[in-house]
């Protein structure tokens, strides 16, 4: 689905920071979404756990850095980082060259599925981001 021009894959679940959330059994993938990363510009540097680190629901997991926003990814559910995405400590700007497939940050295992029912389906997501992009013409 494209929303005002961004890409949005039907096969995602989405949050209101700014990521998706590709959901497998109960490991996930995390990623950062086309609008958040165009508002961000060109990504710098990134900061990303260790595998085997856990972390609570809304618990920030990584760091974001372009030349003009610096912020942190929140975890959208209790999980266990499996894998980080290596590719990004020497090459950050493949977040911004594809955001929903080799730009993705982190594998987790979830460890409390309830911290899911918050993610937003890509019809619920595409309303919420409609509003986002208001919000920053």
């Amino acid at each position: 689905m494209k929303v005002n021009g961004y890409e949005m894959p039907d096969d995602l679940l989405y949050d209101d920071d700014y990521q998706w959330v590709k959901v497998e059994g109960d490991t996930a993938t995390l990623g950062v979404i086309e609008f958040g990363l165009k508002q961000a510009g060109t990504i710098a540097f990134v900061e990303l756990p260790f595998p085997g680190d856990t972390f609570e629901k809304g618990e920030e997991y990584c760091s974001l850095e372009s030349g003009k926003w610096s912020g942190h990814k929140k975890m959208p559910c209790k999980a266990e980082i499996i894998e980080v995405n290596e590719k990004l400590v020497d090459d950050p700007e493949l977040l911004n060259r594809d955001p929903y497939g080799e730009g993705w940050l982190v594998k987790i295992k979830i460890l409390d599925k309830s911290g899911l029912d918050d993610l937003m389906t890509v019809e619920k997501a595409a309303e919420w981001l409609k509003k986002e992009i208001e919000k920053f013409k």
